[in-house]
């Protein structure tokens, strides 16, 4: 049996939380931190860890990439929020 791609292994995460990852604008990006913050903590109460590391990968991702249109807050606090979950590193051991 061939190998999964890994684009296959990560759906239906990415069809999910992909439209939600905008940063180019503040308002944009608070709205996006907000929502896939949200979708991490659904993740994790769904005991679902790896839609909750993709989540939460998004969000450092978009930190990294709103830092160049000034806009980087909302995800850096989301991320961070994400990062110190209680639940979430109970469940990365």
């Amino acid at each position: 049996m061939p190998p999964k791609s890994s684009s296959r292994l990560l759906e239906p995460y990415r069809s999910q939380m992909s439209p939600h990852w905008r940063y180019k604008t503040p308002e944009l990006a608070r709205e996006s931190a907000e929502r896939l913050y949200a979708m991490f903590e659904a993740y994790l109460l769904a005991d679902d860890l790896t839609g909750a590391q993709m989540a939460c990968r998004l969000l450092g991702m978009g930190a990294r990439r709103a830092r160049a249109y000034g806009s980087d807050a909302p995800f850096m606090d989301a991320w961070w929020q994400a990062e110190s979950h209680r639940a979430y590193g109970e469940h990365r051991g």
